[in-house]
């Protein structure tokens, strides 16, 4: 259901991976690191490039990814739902709709990766699904709502 995911996501966005940076132990095993450019925001506002951490990598020259999701490709465009620890750090949700390929081509410039991002369904379907987002009950309890659609409204 995209509008419980959008109530799980603090940022959701349309980001270019532009490299692997690197591979570190995580509390449940390898943790992925990819520089990734910002092309649009849907929740949240980032600009520029953002490290996306990704559950899963490889561990004695054996891969290991969570919930069959492959790691990212550089070069490949994604629609992106992730969480935030607040210092700047994002981990992409391990769900197969929070990290929905745009495009593949890697020579579209970032006007031409927004012209295609303004028309995908999947795009429409999560700005759709923001605004009527299911908050994430434990981040309310918490007061760690962040970006909820409600409280920008307030701003």
């Amino acid at each position: 259901n995209d509008r419980v995911l959008a109530g799980v996501a603090h940022v959701i966005f349309v980001g270019k991976v532009t490299k692997k940076i690197s591979q570190t132990m995580g509390e449940t095993g390898p943790l992925t690191q990819f520089d990734v450019q910002v092309i649009q925001n849907i929740k949240g506002v980032l600009s520029g490039n953002v490290v996306m951490n990704q559950e899963g990598g490889y561990e004695n020259g054996i891969l290991s990814v969570v919930e069959d999701q492959p790691l990212l490709r550089v070069g490949t465009t994604y629609l992106f739902a992730a969480r935030t620890d607040g210092k700047g750090n994002y981990l992409l949700i391990p769900y197969q709709r929070a990290r929905m390929v745009i495009s593949t081509d890697k020579k579209l410039t970032s006007a031409q990766l927004s012209a295609l991002a303004a028309t995908d369904k999947n795009v429409l379907a999560m700005q759709e699904a923001y605004k009527n987002e299911i908050p994430f009950q434990i981040d309310v309890e918490l007061n760690n709502d962040i970006n909820s659609y409600t409280s920008t409204q307030l701003e």
